[in-house]
């Protein structure tokens, strides 16, 4: 008896170690829900740099999740503007924090968070003509924050410091990337009553062939879509991008997800 005893909980507390540890989103439903909202309205502001005829010049773009199928691995992306409508601040710097990526998949349609922590990222002309980018304007805080300046006409393309994170098997159903951000002093203080929309953040996701693809001018790898870009305030606020159906977010807030970050 003893022996099955001791069997019978060896078993167990193997099978509870293998276990998927769930882990939910500190985000609001109604705040998920919202990214699918923003993908049918038009930006906010005017995006200071962006050509009139690229076609995320006034609006955000979402293209068909099916468009992953080809790629093994993908990354969270985010994007900083000037806004043209209240134009250039050199006292005032963008602070971001708590970017994050998260993919659905499977028959059973369930979350994994593939990314998270550090932002890397330069400048780039706000065209991103010829893939050009110079060193950006960043400072760096723990746990996982930045805070970022750059010239009026460029923008600031960022992603997660950890890298690009091979996609899980099975049917892709959509992907989400969340970050926070607000706008603070150059010496990195709470603006009291800031209104002024300055600045614009973005989010969005590309997919690569592989993890150590090299960028060729989108023969490697793809967006998947260009989230809407909306001001930045002097508050701590969620900003960020999504494919996945509002059943689908519904999901994650309730059932939550399983972690694969490093």
């Amino acid at each position: 008896m003893k022996l099955i005893t001791a069997v019978t909980l060896s078993i167990a507390m193997t099978t509870l170690a293998l276990a998927e540890e769930i882990k939910y989103l500190d985000i609001k439903q109604s705040k998920l829900l919202q990214l699918n909202d923003d993908m049918r309205l038009p930006h906010q502001g005017a995006l200071a740099g962006v050509p009139s005829h690229y076609d995320w010049k006034k609006w955000p773009r979402k293209e068909p999740i099916q468009k992953i199928n080809p790629f093994g691995a993908a990354i969270a992306t985010g994007r900083a503007l000037w806004n043209e409508d209240a134009g250039y601040h050199e006292s005032y710097r963008l602070q971001i924090r708590s970017m994050q990526f998260f993919v659905c998949y499977g028959d059973k349609r369930k979350w994994v968070r593939l990314q998270k922590g550090y932002v890397s990222g330069a400048e780039f002309r706000a065209d991103f003509k010829d893939n050009k980018a110079w060193k950006a304007d960043a400072r760096y805080w723990m746990p996982d924050g930045v805070s970022v300046h750059f010239k009026y006409g460029n923008t600031y393309h960022f992603w997660p410091k950890q890298g690009r994170s091979i996609l899980p098997s099975g049917t892709i159903h959509g992907v989400l990337t969340v970050m926070q951000a607000r706008v603070v002093t150059n010496e990195g203080k709470e603006i009291e009553k800031y209104n002024e929309h300055h600045y614009l953040l973005g989010a969005g996701a590309d997919a690569w062939k592989a993890l150590d693809t090299k960028w060729d001018y989108f023969k490697s790898h793809t967006d998947l879509g260009v989230g809407r870009t909306k001001f930045v305030s002097g508050k701590w606020e969620w900003y960020g991008f999504t494919s996945a159906n509002s059943s689908d977010l519904i999901s994650l807030f309730k059932n939550g997800f399983t972690d694969q970050t490093k």
